[in-house]
């Protein structure tokens, strides 16, 4: 299985490990849901499409960096496109992130 290690807004802090971005650009409108959401949905579905074509399980860690509302839209297409994923939250007692499992297609 091959893991896939996101970051959420490159705006945010700098995650060790990430190379791509969900949102690679400032988010101009945070408040603009829909817009939002077909970003996510469009990269996610991306992702997906290059699964099935190499043949591959793939696992996606979202690492946050704040912006409530870039997450939700990122939650919301995870579970339109029905793809695991696990979210990274910065933990600033140990400056690292933990990983928390999203309860998409009956998983938990």
């Amino acid at each position: 299985m091959k893991t896939i290690r996101l970051g959420l807004c490159k705006e945010g802090h700098e995650i060790p490990g990430v190379t791509r971005y969900i949102f690679e650009r400032e988010i101009e409108n945070p408040m603009n849901f829909e817009e939002l959401y077909h970003k996510a949905f469009n990269f996610l579905e991306e992702i997906l499409i290059d699964s099935i074509r190499d043949n591959e399980e793939i696992q996606i860690e979202v690492y946050t960096s704040g912006l409530t509302s870039a997450l939700c839209a990122v939650i919301n297409a995870s579970s339109s496109l029905k793809i695991v994923i696990d979210i990274g939250h910065y933990d600033r007692n140990t400056n690292t992130y933990k990983l928390q499992k999203m309860a998409f297609c009956g998983r938990m």
